[in-house]
């Protein structure tokens, strides 16, 4: 009987082991997941802030000549009303 109680013993902290590592895994997995995500969307914010930049050195580069057409274009608007 003494056998029994030591393999119940032995079974129940192997599972316990088992249910612990399963339990890190599933929690590694849903961080890996979310670790995925947050690089992704870190990855499309760094597009789109980068594309943002040179959107704006073109602006700057190109500033007089801006100017010039959106008073050329304010002055057919005044014309056409």
């Amino acid at each position: 009987m003494t056998d029994n109680i030591i393999n119940i013993q032995d079974i129940k902290t192997e599972l316990e082991k088992t249910r612990y590592n399963l339990a890190g895994l599933s929690f590694e997995e849903v961080t890996a997941l979310t670790m995925e995500q947050l690089s992704n969307n870190l990855i499309i914010i760094a597009d789109t802030l980068e594309k943002t930049i040179d959107v704006v050195k073109t602006l700057k580069a190109n500033d007089i000549e801006i100017q010039e057409q959106i008073i050329q274009l304010g002055d057919k608007v005044e014309i056409l009303l």
